[in-house]
């Protein structure tokens, strides 16, 4: 049974390499796969040599490549973040956080993420300041 166009397979080839992909092309002289991703084109150019095994699948869900969604533009994005910016900001109970603006809340949050990973450091590795010099057996001692 020969492949027909269109239809999804698996071959393993004698390098144990298993190649997926839809049926493009298949022939005694070449097998053309289009990827499963569908960016891609993979071609057999010996298959009576190289495939020992092929599975074709019957299901008719598999056989269609999924399609990428569209990706959402930036003016989109930033709308989204200036909406979600504002319901933080309407949402919270202290004023003087109502009236910061982007720019400054985004260095409230820096400042605290820094202030988090300093706490995170000194519970590691303790508040000693000792600090252990390592001496390289390839470097000239010092005198």
């Amino acid at each position: 049974m020969i492949p027909e166009k269109g239809q999804q397979v698996s071959c393993i080839l004698r390098s144990s390499l298993i190649v997926e992909g839809i049926v493009q092309e298949w022939s005694d002289a070449q097998v053309v796969l289009k990827a499963l991703d569908g960016q891609n084109i993979i071609i057999l150019h010996r298959p009576v040599d190289d495939i020992i095994l092929t599975k074709v699948v019957l299901s008719e869900e598999l056989q269609e490549i999924p399609e990428e969604k569209p990706r959402e533009k930036p003016v989109e994005i930033q709308k989204l973040i200036r909406n979600k910016l504002q319901e933080v900001q309407d949402s919270t109970d202290d004023l003087e956080l109502q009236k910061k603006s982007a720019a400054e809340l985004r260095l409230l949050v820096k400042e605290q993420e820094q202030q988090i990973i300093s706490n995170r450091k000194k519970e590691y590795f303790g508040n000693s300041s000792k600090s252990t010099h390592y001496s390289s057996p390839f470097l000239p001692k010092k005198k």
